[in-house]
Formats: C-alpha cells, sequence, structure tokens
C-alpha cells in the first residue's frame, strides 16, 4: 500500500479547493476568465456535449449570471452537439427572464440546431406560450421551416387538439401579419 505524504495530499486538497472556488464562487465578472484556466476549450465548452457554462446558467435561469456573460462578451450563438444555443436552453426550460437577457444581449433567435428547430420551433412543439410570445415579440421568424419543411406553427400542432392552442393562434396571426 502507497502512503500519501501528508504534504502532497494538502497540495491537492488545496488546489481542489481553488478550483472549486473559481467555477462555483467567483463572482460573474471574473468567471470567464477563472473559468479558462480550469480546461475549457477556446469555445468555453465544458467538453461534455459542447455544453458551456452559458448554457447551463441559461438553463437554471440564473439572470445575473446571463447577463454577466452577455456582459464579458460571452459568443451567445454558441452551439453544443446538438446545435443548441444558450436561447435554446432556455426556451426549453422555460427560463423567460434569461431568454430575454440573451435576446437583448445580442443572442440570434432564427439560428437553428441540427435538427433545423430554432427556439421559436422549440417553444412551440412544447407548448411553452409564454416564451412564444417573448420571440414573437421580440421578432422571430414565424414563416421559418426546419429541415423536414415545417413551420413552428406545424410544430404546434403536436399532440394534435389537445396541442397549444395558444401558441397556435399566436403563431398564425404573426404569419398572417
Amino acid at each position: 500500500m502507497t502512503r500519501v505524504q501528508p504534504r502532497r495530499l494538502c497540495s491537492v486538497v488545496l488546489l481542489a479547493y481553488v478550483a472549486w472556488q473559481q467555477v462555483f464562487v467567483t463572482p460573474t465578472s471574473r468567471s470567464r476568465v477563472a473559468r479558462a484556466s480550469l480546461g475549457f476549450d477556446e469555445s468555453g465548452a465544458l467538453g461534455d456535449g459542447g455544453t458551456t457554462p452559458l448554457m447551463m446558467a441559461a438553463h437554471k435561469g440564473d439572470v445575473e449570471e446571463v447577463k454577466g456573460y452577455v456582459k464579458n462578451g460571452a459568443k451567445l450563438d454558441a452551439q453544443d452537439l446538438y446545435g443548441w444555443t444558450a436561447l435554446r436552453y432556455a426556451v426549453r426550460a422555460d427560463q423567460v427572464e434569461a431568454a430575454e437577457a440573451l435576446i437583448e444581449g445580442g443572442a440570434d433567435m432564427n439560428l437553428s440546431s441540427k435538427s433545423g428547430r430554432t427556439p421559436l420551433m422549440s417553444a412551440a412543439s412544447n407548448g411553452i406560450a409564454d416564451m412564444v410570445k417573448l420571440l414573437l415579440d421580440a421578432g422571430a421568424d414565424a414563416k421559418a421551416k426546419n429541415s423536414e419543411g415545417l413551420t413552428a406553427y406545424d410544430m404546434s400542432m403536436r399532440g394534435g387538439e389537445t396541442g397549444c392552442e395558444e401558441c397556435r393562434k399566436m403563431l398564425q396571426e404573426a404569419v398572417d401579419s
């Protein structure tokens, strides 16, 4: 059995503590710089599916963290391995304030994933009416089509008559205007 020297063990524990502080406790204004020294790739991705800290913050609805990344020049339209952006993560998690912060920061509302879905299509197909409204009010393209030729309205029909009637109404009005 190998005996670990106390001095070496203390160094490892201290390094782990410092890394934890930088990733989870460091104020937003410095977190991007601190995280860069911990093995994130140049796009800021964690390496697990290409998910960035901004995407995680958007998904959790951590609005202050999202605003911090926007202010510090994070790549708002960075995509994970599936083509999802931070905005798409916020939309799917129904994190309205995080989505608003990303849109105000200049995130591309019409950037599609690898499946061809935009954030609006995702909101519509999942019956997230408040996100459909937010995206339409902000100027998302209701006429955009995915790789199968379907629009957000078509996707809102998921579930047939039991789908999101409010979503369909807003999308139809947007297409007609």
